[in-house]
Protein backbone atom coordinates (compact mmCIF):
# COMPACT_ATOMS: atom_id res chain seq x y z
CA UNK A 1 0.00 0.00 0.00
CA UNK A 2 1.41 3.36 -1.04
CA UNK A 3 2.25 5.79 1.73
CA UNK A 4 -0.23 8.67 2.00
CA UNK A 5 0.93 11.87 0.38
CA UNK A 6 1.58 14.74 2.73
CA UNK A 7 -0.55 17.73 1.87
CA UNK A 8 1.31 20.99 2.13
CA UNK A 9 -0.64 24.20 1.91
CA UNK A 10 0.78 26.76 -0.48
CA UNK A 11 1.45 29.91 1.59
CA UNK A 12 -0.12 33.18 0.53
CA UNK A 13 2.29 36.08 0.19
CA UNK A 14 0.81 39.44 1.08
CA UNK A 15 2.19 42.94 1.08
CA UNK A 16 2.46 44.55 4.50
CA UNK A 17 3.82 47.80 5.82
CA UNK A 18 7.10 47.16 7.68
CA UNK A 19 6.09 49.86 10.17
CA UNK A 20 3.20 47.67 11.36
CA UNK A 21 5.46 44.71 12.24
CA UNK A 22 7.10 44.14 15.61
CA UNK A 23 10.29 42.24 16.34
CA UNK A 24 10.31 39.06 18.41
CA UNK A 25 11.62 40.10 21.81
CA UNK A 26 13.52 36.85 22.36
CA UNK A 27 15.21 36.78 18.98
CA UNK A 28 18.67 35.28 19.69
CA UNK A 29 20.24 36.52 16.46
CA UNK A 30 22.36 39.68 16.62
CA UNK A 31 22.29 41.43 13.26
CA UNK A 32 22.52 45.20 13.75
CA UNK A 33 25.97 45.28 12.14
CA UNK A 34 24.64 43.56 9.02
CA UNK A 35 21.78 45.94 8.22
CA UNK A 36 23.74 48.01 5.70
CA UNK A 37 24.81 44.85 3.88
CA UNK A 38 21.20 43.69 3.64
CA UNK A 39 20.20 47.11 2.32
CA UNK A 40 22.75 46.68 -0.48
CA UNK A 41 21.40 43.20 -1.23
CA UNK A 42 17.79 44.40 -1.46
CA UNK A 43 18.82 47.34 -3.65
CA UNK A 44 20.58 44.95 -6.01
CA UNK A 45 18.20 41.97 -6.09
CA UNK A 46 14.92 43.33 -4.78
CA UNK A 47 12.98 42.05 -1.76
CA UNK A 48 12.86 38.41 -2.88
CA UNK A 49 12.45 36.52 0.40
CA UNK A 50 9.18 37.15 2.29
CA UNK A 51 9.19 37.80 6.01
CA UNK A 52 7.37 35.22 8.13
CA UNK A 53 4.99 36.67 10.69
CA UNK A 54 2.54 35.52 13.33
CA UNK A 55 -0.11 38.19 13.00
CA UNK A 56 2.18 41.24 13.36
CA UNK A 57 5.12 39.64 15.16
CA UNK A 58 8.16 38.64 13.09
CA UNK A 59 8.98 34.93 13.11
CA UNK A 60 11.76 35.04 10.55
CA UNK A 61 13.27 38.00 8.72
CA UNK A 62 14.35 40.46 11.40
CA UNK A 63 17.38 41.58 9.38
CA UNK A 64 15.29 42.09 6.25
CA UNK A 65 12.77 44.07 8.28
CA UNK A 66 15.46 46.36 9.70
CA UNK A 67 16.78 46.95 6.18
CA UNK A 68 13.29 47.69 4.88
CA UNK A 69 12.70 50.23 7.64
CA UNK A 70 16.05 51.90 6.95
CA UNK A 71 15.19 52.08 3.25
CA UNK A 72 11.76 53.52 3.97
CA UNK A 73 9.94 50.83 1.99
CA UNK A 74 6.17 51.22 2.02
CA UNK A 75 5.42 47.50 1.64
CA UNK A 76 7.29 44.22 1.87
CA UNK A 77 6.18 40.64 1.15
CA UNK A 78 5.10 38.57 4.15
CA UNK A 79 3.66 35.14 4.89
CA UNK A 80 1.41 34.61 7.93
CA UNK A 81 2.30 31.44 9.85
CA UNK A 82 -0.20 31.99 12.66
CA UNK A 83 -1.64 28.52 12.02
CA UNK A 84 1.38 26.94 13.71
CA UNK A 85 0.95 26.03 17.40
CA UNK A 86 3.20 27.91 19.81
CA UNK A 87 5.42 24.94 20.71
CA UNK A 88 6.21 24.19 17.08
CA UNK A 89 6.64 27.87 16.30
CA UNK A 90 9.23 28.23 19.07
CA UNK A 91 11.30 25.40 17.60
CA UNK A 92 10.70 26.60 14.05
CA UNK A 93 12.20 30.01 14.85
CA UNK A 94 15.48 28.33 15.76
CA UNK A 95 15.44 25.72 12.99
CA UNK A 96 14.92 28.15 10.13
CA UNK A 97 18.08 30.03 11.13
CA UNK A 98 20.12 26.99 12.06
CA UNK A 99 19.25 25.06 8.88
CA UNK A 100 21.34 27.49 6.81
CA UNK A 101 24.40 25.95 8.50
CA UNK A 102 23.53 22.32 7.74
CA UNK A 103 25.18 22.11 4.33
CA UNK A 104 28.87 22.24 3.45
CA UNK A 105 30.39 24.01 0.46
CA UNK A 106 32.04 22.27 -2.47
CA UNK A 107 35.02 24.62 -2.52
CA UNK A 108 36.07 23.76 -6.09
CA UNK A 109 32.63 24.48 -7.53
CA UNK A 110 32.26 27.55 -5.34
CA UNK A 111 35.60 28.93 -6.53
CA UNK A 112 34.57 28.38 -10.15
CA UNK A 113 31.30 30.23 -9.68
CA UNK A 114 33.08 33.06 -7.88
CA UNK A 115 35.58 33.31 -10.74
CA UNK A 116 32.75 33.36 -13.27
CA UNK A 117 31.05 36.21 -11.42
CA UNK A 118 34.35 38.03 -11.23
CA UNK A 119 34.89 37.66 -14.97
CA UNK A 120 31.47 39.25 -15.48
CA UNK A 121 32.56 42.22 -13.31
CA UNK A 122 29.90 41.38 -10.72
CA UNK A 123 30.15 42.91 -7.25
CA UNK A 124 31.41 39.90 -5.32
CA UNK A 125 30.51 41.54 -2.00
CA UNK A 126 26.86 40.85 -2.88
CA UNK A 127 27.49 37.11 -2.58
CA UNK A 128 27.64 37.51 1.18
CA UNK A 129 31.22 36.23 1.43
CA UNK A 130 33.95 38.20 3.18
CA UNK A 131 36.80 39.73 1.07
CA UNK A 132 39.41 37.33 2.45
CA UNK A 133 37.13 34.36 1.69
CA UNK A 134 36.64 35.56 -1.90
CA UNK A 135 40.35 36.13 -2.37
CA UNK A 136 41.14 32.69 -1.00
CA UNK A 137 38.63 31.04 -3.33
CA UNK A 138 39.97 32.81 -6.41
CA UNK A 139 43.56 32.03 -5.50
CA UNK A 140 42.67 28.37 -4.98
CA UNK A 141 42.06 27.97 -8.71
CA UNK A 142 45.03 26.22 -10.37
CA UNK A 143 45.38 28.90 -13.04
CA UNK A 144 44.48 31.98 -11.07
CA UNK A 145 47.83 33.63 -11.78
CA UNK A 146 47.53 33.13 -15.53
CA UNK A 147 44.16 34.85 -15.77
CA UNK A 148 44.67 37.97 -13.67
CA UNK A 149 43.44 41.08 -15.45
CA UNK A 150 46.13 43.25 -13.93
CA UNK A 151 49.04 40.85 -13.82
CA UNK A 152 51.22 41.40 -10.77
CA UNK A 153 52.60 39.43 -7.88
CA UNK A 154 49.20 37.91 -7.05
CA UNK A 155 49.38 39.03 -3.44
CA UNK A 156 47.02 41.99 -3.65
CA UNK A 157 43.49 41.03 -2.61
CA UNK A 158 42.22 43.88 -4.74
CA UNK A 159 43.26 42.18 -7.96
CA UNK A 160 40.53 40.62 -10.03
CA UNK A 161 40.62 37.18 -11.59
CA UNK A 162 39.77 37.28 -15.27
CA UNK A 163 38.97 33.58 -15.42
CA UNK A 164 36.48 32.90 -18.19
CA UNK A 165 33.70 30.45 -17.24
CA UNK A 166 34.81 26.84 -17.75
CA UNK A 167 32.04 26.30 -20.28
CA UNK A 168 34.32 27.51 -23.06
CA UNK A 169 37.83 27.25 -21.65
CA UNK A 170 40.02 24.64 -20.08
CA UNK A 171 42.39 25.28 -17.23
CA UNK A 172 46.12 25.01 -17.97
CA UNK A 173 48.60 24.81 -15.10
CA UNK A 174 52.32 25.59 -15.33
CA UNK A 175 54.88 24.64 -12.72
CA UNK A 176 57.96 26.84 -12.46
CA UNK A 177 60.40 28.24 -9.96
CA UNK A 178 59.41 31.20 -7.80
CA UNK A 179 62.04 33.44 -9.41
CA UNK A 180 60.93 32.44 -12.91
CA UNK A 181 57.29 33.18 -12.07
CA UNK A 182 57.95 36.87 -11.58
CA UNK A 183 59.88 37.09 -14.83
CA UNK A 184 57.10 35.36 -16.79
CA UNK A 185 54.38 37.54 -15.29
CA UNK A 186 56.37 40.71 -16.06
CA UNK A 187 56.86 39.57 -19.65
CA UNK A 188 53.16 38.80 -20.04
CA UNK A 189 52.27 42.19 -18.63
CA UNK A 190 54.55 43.96 -21.12
CA UNK A 191 53.17 41.92 -24.01
CA UNK A 192 49.61 42.49 -22.84
CA UNK A 193 50.14 46.26 -22.81
CA UNK A 194 51.69 46.27 -26.28
CA UNK A 195 48.85 44.22 -27.73
CA UNK A 196 46.13 46.15 -25.90
CA UNK A 197 44.56 43.01 -24.50
CA UNK A 198 42.66 42.64 -21.21
CA UNK A 199 44.04 39.44 -19.70
CA UNK A 200 47.25 37.47 -19.51
CA UNK A 201 45.36 34.48 -20.93
CA UNK A 202 44.41 36.41 -24.09
CA UNK A 203 47.99 37.59 -24.41
CA UNK A 204 49.41 34.09 -24.13
CA UNK A 205 46.96 32.75 -26.74
CA UNK A 206 47.69 35.63 -29.15
CA UNK A 207 51.44 35.09 -28.78
CA UNK A 208 51.06 31.33 -29.37
CA UNK A 209 48.98 31.88 -32.52
CA UNK A 210 51.58 34.29 -33.87
CA UNK A 211 54.34 31.76 -33.26
CA UNK A 212 52.39 29.02 -35.04
CA UNK A 213 51.71 31.28 -38.03
CA UNK A 214 55.38 32.20 -38.30
CA UNK A 215 56.39 28.56 -38.06
CA UNK A 216 53.95 27.62 -40.83
CA UNK A 217 55.06 30.47 -43.12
Amino acid sequence: MAAPKIKIAVPVVKGVSPKTLVAYERNPRRNDDAVDRMVSVIEEFGFRVPILVKKKEVVDGHLRLKAALKMGLAQIPAIDVSDMPEDKLLAFRLMINRSAEWADWDDALLAGIMAELNALDADLALTGFEPDEISGLLKSLPDHGAFLEGVGDGEDDGEKSGVIPPTNLVQVTFTMGIADRGCVLDALELERGERGLKTAAETLVAWAKDRVKKQAA
